[in-house]
């Protein structure tokens, strides 16, 4: 778990974990040098749980990433999921479900759920988060369209943290490309229940993103996955991309930016794949839209 000025959330987050109805679990919590009563809160149950509850602290403000890989190092257990500390599990039994289902599959790397999303303190739901298709399985190819599981619904196969590739230090997300690199050793199962909550605020890594930033970010990150992956994934990376640049476009074009949407659509036309979305005919069509009407 980690946590940075979680400490409106905190509590809601450890307190799911210790409903857990399976019993062999430690709960690691790497606190960023908060400013709030976020370490404070922490410490607390650390106390009264302390053969559950460890707390990793620093004196100076590590960042998000660096924060990410201590936590997830200090982790002895052979399984290990991912809660921060703004997020939360809804089922009791979400440890135990996903536990018996690697020990259940040797081949299978990681396991995901369907995540509900909620918003702000109130928690009051605003989407699920499932994956496209509903599927059973999944592959580390699928992975490179986005991210299709929400960081508090996956169980992994412990990582080889010493094995990680130097650019995991400076990709913009950590989960997503953690996936993807864990995917290497097997493939993906869904269980197709909500087991948790993912929740979105302005002080979210990611929910604090404007639509526009979300989607280049995801290129970015592609990028990196793309050249670590190499022709494996090269011409579905490619088509997710030509999907990316359509969406921002679109949206480009929804906040009134005509211009720069005309020349997303325009690039959309000329870099057109064959049998893939978007329709060329549709690209030309939002590019004459933008740029004439």
């Amino acid at each position: 778990m980690v946590a940075y000025n979680h400490g409106a959330y905190l509590a809601q987050a450890i307190e799911s974990v210790l409903e857990q109805d399976y019993a062999s679990w430690e709960l690691v919590i790497g606190d960023d040098c908060s400013s709030d009563d976020t370490l404070e809160l922490a410490r607390k149950y650390a106390a009264e749980h302390p053969e559950k509850i460890r707390v990793l602290e620093t004196e100076v403000n590590l960042g998000g990433r660096r924060n990410y890989l201590r936590t997830l190092s200090a982790c002895r257990g052979e399984f290990i999921a991912q809660l921060d500390g703004d997020d939360y599990w809804t089922s009791t039994d979400k440890l135990r479900v996903s536990v018996d289902f690697l020990d259940r599959e040797p081949g299978c790397a990681m396991v995901f759920s369907a995540c509900r999303q909620v918003s702000g303190a109130e928690s009051r739901t605003t989407s699920v988060f499932r994956p496209p298709g509903r599927r059973a399985r999944y592959s580390q190819q699928d992975l490179i369209w986005g991210n299709i599981a929400a960081s508090a619904s996956v169980l992994w196969r412990r990582p080889d943290f010493e094995g990680l590739p130097g650019w995991f230090m400076e990709v913009p997300v950590g989960d997503w490309p953690l996936h993807t690199l864990v995917a290497e050793g097997g493939w993906i199962g869904y269980i197709d229940r909500i087991m948790c909550a993912h929740r979105v605020h302005e002080g979210g890594v990611w929910g604090g993103l404007g639509a526009v930033a979300q989607l280049q970010r995801k290129m970015e990150v592609r990028r990196y996955l793309r050249e670590h992956l190499g022709d494996r994934v090269g011409e579905i990376a490619r088509a997710a991309d030509l999907r990316d640049r359509f969406r921002i476009a679109k949206a480009l074009a929804a906040e009134g930016e005509r211009a720069r949407a005309a020349d997303g659509f325009l690039w959309c036309f000329r870099n057109r794949i064959k049998g893939r979305k978007p329709h060329p005919v549709r690209s030309l069509l939002s590019y004459l839209r933008c740029r004439y009407l």
